[in-house]
């Protein structure tokens, strides 16, 4: 896993992964894994949902952001 994302400008550095798993997909009654999922804290504090898409078609597989939440400021 990278340590390191790019996104609107600014890089993303992970500090922790917090949890991770795996979702399949079906073709011709056979399962296959699709995509790696991590849920990560950033270095600022802030998560962030990523995921590696194994089942790429047309393009070559590659990490992609699903969600990235903004830093709870009221937190001590």
């Amino acid at each position: 896993m990278p340590t390191t994302f790019a996104y609107a400008g600014e890089t993303l550095h992970v500090a922790s992964v917090l949890r991770r798993w795996r979702s399949t997909t079906k073709d011709r009654g056979d399962s296959y894994l699709a995509r790696h999922w991590y849920e990560i804290r950033l270095d600022d504090d802030r998560t962030a949902v990523v995921y590696f898409d194994r089942k790429a078609q047309r393009r070559r597989p590659r990490w992609w952001l699903y969600t990235l939440a903004i830093a709870d400021v009221s937190a001590p």
